[in-house]
């Protein structure tokens, strides 16, 4: 009869030893995954100072694991413990064939011939290498030899794949006008550096309607305190990422601050945790939440009184200062209907989110640009007595004019003059800033005019710039919630 020699000693076998260690091992991967993870996110940084090629060297590491867990699921292959190494360098590999792809894309200013010719066919090669040496084993005596190859070869195609056939795309797609912005020609010539189709001149890609949904979502679930909170983290991360957005809130406050970049570039961080809790507090009331106890304070309810009491039509004006949405639920408190002009969103979806979204709270919008008519019935309604509101700041081009701001020139809607001139409406400055926990509203003096003489472009583009600055005193106090992600300086 066999006996152990002494009592303390197991017998045990690769079976159940390797199960054991197994077991171990995925319970402490996060120590392991987590400094990773650090590492590639620095590396991409230090590579790149651009977000949007971070997020696509990301897109690569996670499409390409994305296609290796199919393979395995297709496959029947299972996690053990020598394959396991193989994440190490396939997360190595994919981030090395997007830098060597994603530099060669901007040194080749986005032409996707060169950029295969000098780094493309190259990647190829060094990717079939590997795939090859590690794809051999496969054929292993050894079971966990034999699946450390059959990963590592798949997830090095992979990443060699989408890096060398797709990548390119995706960065034409995405990051080519930015390139070809910041290009020394581009620079040297001055109706180049800013062109129209750049993508500084247009909003984030963020500000679309699958993202606003997520936020409508989050606004439904979590406590206000929570969702400001979070806003500001997150736009912490967002200023510290996006360098060149960054820069253009910079730029954008400078003249508030009489060319003080150190005042602007510290009013800039402020400025975007406002507009992230801002955004908390849009979702809020687009979503359907209460927000009656958000408003503090009314000033300035006389001269709206005053106006309404003449029986014409309210044209009310405002820039992107403050949360300029949130009049219209406050008009509504006290029984005023709305009619908000805007132009269409950056999608077309966006759109219809955002109109659905007042029309729930009995407040009707007019999308500018779809209906060649729009104008005449807003005209119609101004005429009947109606109140209508217009963002004053960041017109479309065909109805800009160049009136002066803290002493630059600055483009501001006419078109508040030209439906003075249609319909002699009155014309009621207003803003909504935060303060502390809820919002004050400020209603100003009417713009006083002479409606024969608004005959003339030159007096209308006159009254434009008595509007504006109006305005300039509540811009210079509270610059840290005039909202502008665009340059707006000429």
């Amino acid at each position: 009869e066999w006996q152990l020699p002494r009592d303390g000693v197991w017998l045990s076998g690769w079976e159940l030893l390797g199960g054991a260690i197994l077991s171990s091992v995925k319970s402490n991967l996060w120590k392991l995954v987590l400094p990773m993870a650090g590492l590639v996110l620095l590396s991409l940084w230090l590579a790149f100072h651009r977000f949007t090629e971070v997020v696509l060297s990301l897109s690569i590491l996670f499409i390409s694991g994305l296609c290796l867990l199919a393979v395995m699921r297709i496959a029947g292959w299972s996690w053990n413990l020598l394959n396991l190494m193989a994440l190490p360098l396939i997360l190595g590999t994919g981030v090395d064939y997007s830098i060597f792809m994603q530099l060669a894309l901007r040194r080749h200013r986005g032409d996707l011939t060169m950029a295969y010719r000098s780094v493309g066919r190259a990647l190829l090669l060094c990717g079939a290498t590997a795939v090859s040496g590690f794809g051999s084993l496969a054929w292993s005596s050894n079971a966990g030899m034999s699946s450390l190859g059959q990963v590592c070869a798949v997830g090095i195609a992979g990443n060699m794949l989408i890096s060398v056939f797709l990548l390119p795309v995706w960065w034409k797609t995405f990051v080519g006008q930015e390139s070809k912005a910041e290009s020394p020609e581009a620079k040297s010539s001055p109706a180049q550096s800013s062109p129209p189709n750049s993508r500084l001149a247009r909003p984030s890609r963020l500000y679309r309607a699958e993202v606003w949904q997520i936020g409508l979502a989050i606004a439904r679930k979590l406590p206000p305190r929570t969702a400001a909170g979070l806003s500001r983290i997150l736009a912490d991360v967002y200023w510290t990422l996006a360098r060149r957005r960054r820069a253009v809130v910079v730029r954008n406050l400078l003249p508030p601050f009489g060319g003080d970049r150190a005042a602007a570039e510290k009013t800039g961080r402020e400025l975007l945790r406002n507009f992230a809790g801002k955004l908390a507090d849009l979702w809020r009331y687009e979503s359907g939440q209460p927000i009656a106890r958000m408003f503090d304070e009314l000033t300035g309810w006389e001269h709206f009184a005053a106006a309404q009491s003449t029986g014409r039509g309210m044209l009310l004006l405002t820039p992107h200062l403050g949360n300029w949405e949130f009049g219209a639920p406050l008009l509504a408190q006290r029984g005023v209907k709305l009619l908000i002009i805007t132009l269409a969103e950056p999608h077309g979806r966006l759109t219809g989110i955002r109109q659905a979204a007042r029309a729930r709270w009995g407040i009707e919008t007019v999308v500018i640009g779809r209906d060649p008519f729009a104008f005449v019935e807003i005209i119609r309604r101004l005429e009947a007595g109606a109140t209508v509101a217009l963002l004053m700041d960041r017109p479309p081009q065909e109805s800009a004019v160049i009136v002066e701001l803290f002493g630059r020139k600055f483009a501001a809607s006419i078109a508040a003059a030209e439906l003075a001139r249609a319909s002699g409406c009155v014309l009621l400055p207003v803003y909504l800033l935060r303060k502390g926990k809820g919002y004050t509203a400020h209603i100003l003096p009417e713009i006083p005019y002479e409606r024969a003489a608004l005959r003339s472009r030159e007096t209308r583009h006159t009254l434009t710039q008595e509007i504006m600055r109006a305005f300039e005193p509540a811009i210079r106090q509270h610059p840290d919630q005039w909202y502008h992600f665009v340059p707006i300086w000429p």
